[in-house]
């Protein structure tokens, strides 16, 4: 079920902030968190996870903390939201072929898949580096 939750949230403002603030280099996750107001070991529960799936790298020890995996370009979105998420659907009868049994008399599985098309792909073409030029140019404009 497509739900996009505070960890979600929290994981894609905290990626942000470390391309912004450390582009090629390490942040302490307690930096992160106090920008953005979020619970220290909650962060790092997160960026765990997003550093189990490639998104970031993490060290440990004197100069460690986290990193991007990859260049910002190279990180969309959905690497992010299903990192934290799992599989998204927005409707249970989208999760499994005919497990919906109302199909033939509701065909709201239309709408849905329509609404998932639509969500997805904007989740996969929206990089990290697409939301950094953005903040960038309402920089620029301010």
């Amino acid at each position: 079920m497509l739900r996009v939750t505070c960890g979600s949230d929290y994981a894609i403002r905290g990626v942000i902030y470390l391309a912004l603030r450390a582009p090629k280099g390490t942040m302490l996750i307690s930096e992160i968190a106090e920008a953005h107001d979020i619970p220290e070991r909650y962060l790092a529960k997160i960026f765990q996870g997003l550093a189990r799936q490639g998104v970031l790298r993490s060290a440990r020890g004197i100069g460690g903390g986290f990193a991007l995996a990859r260049r910002p370009d190279r990180i969309t979105l959905m690497d992010i939201v299903k990192a934290c998420e799992g599989p998204l659907r927005v409707s249970k009868c989208l999760s499994k072929k005919g497990e919906c049994d109302k199909k033939e008399i509701c065909g709201m599985c239309y709408v849905w898949e329509a609404l998932q098309s639509n969500i997805l792909s904007a989740l996969k073409q929206t990089t990290i580096q697409d939301i950094l030029d953005k903040l960038a140019k309402e920089k620029e404009t301010a």
